[in-house]
């Protein structure tokens, strides 16, 4: 189970700073929600759309419907005001190396509504809004929701997964890859849930990553899903969406 990307797109993995600190512009507002955004790169004479589910400790990702590149985000909030760098890698099945672009955010916070500002990078000025989704996030996490098999696949790589009834994750691949975790649930009332896990596969170092993932109801004919983007800190990513078998 390598870095497998099956969804392409613009991620984000948010590394937020906690809440509750009063500082000279007020308390800190909190980033927690699902949103839809738009953003404009540089040059464009559109936005791009894309969705981010944040948790309430500030953990999320984003993905950019146009499948071209994947972010890091490391923002630290100042009342409602919001600063931050990031570093963006192209958007491939495995991705490993050196990002391709780095750069910085700005912005402002209104809770529960939405979150705008800039983001600049050698490639110029990339304007982007938020928008709060209530009806996507303010659903009460639950294990038992959660748990089940769920199943993705990565060109010729097959990969299942199952979750219990205490969050824990246990999958193997076609690859022979073992994946062994834990969710855990930040916010029992908000849609998101934490993940730390491990990922072993023959003849390769053991990797530790971290992510955030979310629960997707079955709507009509598409099955109940869940949403999970994670990283190891340095170069290694993925984002993963698992149909509930």
């Amino acid at each position: 189970m390598r870095a497998a990307v099956t969804v392409t797109g613009l991620i984000g993995v948010a590394l937020l700073a906690g809440c509750g600190k009063y500082g000279p512009n007020g308390p800190d507002l909190s980033l927690g929600g699902y949103y839809t955004i738009n953003i404009t790169p540089s040059g464009a004479s559109a936005a791009n759309s894309a969705f981010a589910p944040v948790a309430e400790n500030g953990r999320g990702w984003f993905v950019d419907s146009d499948g071209d590149a994947v972010y890091f985000v490391n923002s630290v909030r100042d009342g409602n005001l919001l600063n931050g760098v990031y570093r963006g890698y192209a958007s491939t099945v495995f991705s490993d190396g050196q990002p391709v672009v780095t750069g910085e955010l700005t912005g402002s916070i209104e809770e529960r509504s939405t979150v705008t500002g800039t983001a600049l990078s050698s490639l110029g000025t990339a304007p982007f809004v938020w928008q709060y989704q209530a009806a996507a996030y303010e659903i009460p996490a639950s294990f038992v929701v959660l748990a089940g098999s769920y199943q993705y696949n990565v060109g010729s790589i097959d990969v299942t997964i199952t979750i219990d009834g205490n969050g824990a994750v246990t999958g193997t691949d076609s690859d022979a890859c073992v994946l062994n975790g834990q969710f855990t649930i930040p916010d029992r009332g908000k849609n998101a849930y934490s993940l730390t896990a491990t990922n072993q596969c023959p003849g390769a170092p053991l990797q530790t990553f971290t992510g955030l993932a979310t629960y997707l109801n079955q709507d009509g004919a598409t099955p109940a899903r869940i949403l999970a983007g994670y990283h190891d800190g340095a170069s290694y990513w993925a984002l993963v969406t698992g149909q509930r078998l």
